[in-house]
């Protein structure tokens, strides 16, 4: 009886919430073979009171790869708007045509039901246009680039550092001369 009162709150609550997904910018990309292009949308967790686990995935254009700066993933906080940023490449053997597919988001609250495995997930497809060509007649519209990853930059820079003191200080230790306390005038 507890597990359907659990179940019947669940569907109260997830029928309560909205998920929207904002149009993908841009949503035509004129790419050539071996190129890249950036795409970005927003994800809308409107009226959803808890975290909600994300993933993205492209339908129906498996030969194009799409990678989302924030991970295949991720983890949005309740009742937010988040923009997420995408890079798709045409692999540089890709045929000469129109890919027409969605981006699939689905979402699910970070919930934990004890004893029951079923989990429920809003789904909404993001349509997205990639047309392959020879030669480019248009310009994309300019999506920000993918954000540099400073992290490594700096631990890679303070451990050099800290060679690089370590070294001196060694050096600087060696090259002292060593008091002679037997020469010293009283």
């Amino acid at each position: 009886m507890k597990k359907i009162f659990t179940l019947m709150f669940l569907f109260l609550f997830l029928f309560s919430s909205v998920l929207a997904i904002g149009v993908s910018y841009p949503n035509d990309l004129e790419l050539l073979r071996g190129e890249s292009g950036r795409i970005s949308f927003s994800v809308q967790l409107v009226k959803i009171t808890q975290k909600s686990i994300c993933t993205f995935a492209m339908e129906n254009m498996a030969s194009l790869r799409l990678e989302i700066d924030v991970g295949n993933e991720t983890v949005f906080d309740a009742n937010s708007i988040n923009y997420v940023y995408g890079t798709i490449t045409v692999p540089s053997d890709a045929e000469l045509k129109i890919y027409e597919g969605k981006l699939r988001v689905s979402c699910a609250p970070q919930i934990e039901l004890q004893g029951s495995g079923s989990k429920i997930t809003q789904s909404m497809g993001v349509p997205i246009k990639v047309n392959v060509v020879e030669t480019r007649t248009k310009e994309n519209l300019i999506v920000p680039p993918k954000p540099f990853d400073w992290f490594w930059v700096i631990i890679i820079s303070s451990i050099v550092a800290i060679i690089i003191v370590s070294g001196l200080s060694l050096y600087v230790y060696k090259k002292r001369k060593p008091k002679d306390y037997n020469t010293q005038q009283y």
